[in-house]
């Protein structure tokens, strides 16, 4: 119960959220399973039409595609840190670490 109230406290913060993007445009990684019942698809989506630095993944998976997916999904993360956002060895290896440790643990 009360994750559900967490998650549905967060809806009225998404306009400010689409204006920041929109204003920002942050480099930004989107990595989904599209049959997710919790955040669908759709919802994925809509990030296309506020953010234009956007690397987009849907994959055909659900809510825990992570879990069905790991290796793979880590891999675009990984990737994807590498090119845009980790410039320093140090912090490659210790993401190495905690994808490989998180995608143990799942």
């Amino acid at each position: 119960m009360t994750a559900k109230i967490r998650l549905w406290s967060n809806v009225p913060l998404y306009p400010s959220w689409q204006q920041y993007f929109g204003d920002y445009q942050p480099e930004m990684l989107i990595v989904y399973g599209k049959d997710d019942y919790i955040f669908p698809g759709s919802g994925a989506e809509a990030f296309k039409k506020d953010v234009k630095n956007l690397e987009f993944h849907l994959f055909d998976a659900g809510h825990f595609a992570l879990k069905s997916l790991g290796e793979g999904i880590s891999a675009i993360i990984e990737d994807f840190l590498d090119r845009k956002i980790i410039k320093h060895s140090i912090y490659k290896i210790a993401l190495k670490k905690c994808l490989s440790d998180f995608i143990l643990s799942i």
